[in-house]
């Protein structure tokens, strides 16, 4: 019995080796025919401090975020 995934999430942080896992995940996802969730996570817990000066570090966060995944974005499988 061979396994097949039906959902792979990969999480991506702009490094190379996060390009490397993206690029494999979708040759995976195409052999199988498996929805692709991509992943960015902020670790807030930086920001508390932080925040009350600066508020726009968040948001510059948030925005570089928001780009990566835009530039991994993939047409549908």
């Amino acid at each position: 019995m061979t396994m097949t995934y039906q959902t792979i999430v990969v999480a991506v942080d702009g490094s190379k080796e996060a390009e490397w896992a993206l690029k494999k995940a979708i040759q995976i996802a195409k052999r199988n025919g498996a929805k692709l969730i991509l992943s960015h996570i902020i670790d807030l817990r930086g920001f508390t401090t932080v925040e009350a000066h600066d508020y726009a570090l968040a948001e510059r966060s948030e925005q570089y975020a928001n780009e990566l995944l835009e530039r991994c974005e993939l047409p549908p499988l």
